[in-house]
């Protein structure tokens, strides 16, 4: 896991007892991402029906704000990176990395956000006491929300309907 080079870097992983091809199917689906994404209320694509490099999709954050992302690498069924614009303060930018690999259970996904803060001291001092405990918290969050999508195809959507019951 290698994200693009910013001052700041968070890792996270999780085995996910699924095959890579079912891990990618909900991490590709780069409009659905709300599905499984416990933090995120929506997501839409602003570029064409393709995906991939270039391709861009707002996401809506918990319906506090949004946030508009670029992928910069597409590796179909593997990993897949994306740049973060117009990022909430403190964050100035903001990379997001995931990789998919089989592993012994089936899937070893990880996660890693490489960024930078505003206001030099000042913005290290939020990001040390604030902002990188809640990316951490997300990016676990994330990823224990695509676990649970994968090994048993409860996504957002099934839930509501199950709960409607």
């Amino acid at each position: 896991m290698d994200p693009t080079p910013l001052p700041n870097r968070l890792e996270a992983s999780i085995d996910i007892a699924a095959s890579p091809l079912q891990v990618w199917r909900y991490l590709g689906d780069f409009e659905d991402v709300e599905e499984w994404a416990p933090a995120l209320s929506d997501a839409y694509r602003t570029t064409g029906p393709n995906v991939g490099v270039g391709s861009r999709r707002i996401v809506r954050y918990r319906r506090l704000f949004s946030l508009e992302e670029v992928v910069t690498e597409w590796v179909e069924g593997h990993r897949l990176e994306y740049a973060v614009f117009r990022a909430p303060w403190p964050l100035r930018h903001f990379v997001e990395r995931w990789e998919i690999s089989p592993s012994a259970v089936g899937t070893r996904v990880s996660a890693g956000v490489s960024y930078d803060v505003w206001l030099g001291p000042l913005g290290g001092a939020v990001d040390w006491l604030f902002t990188r405990h809640v990316l951490r918290f997300e990016m676990r969050a994330g990823l224990r929300g695509l676990k649970r999508a994968a090994e048993t195809g409860q996504t957002r959507q099934t839930r509501k309907r199950t709960q409607k019951r």
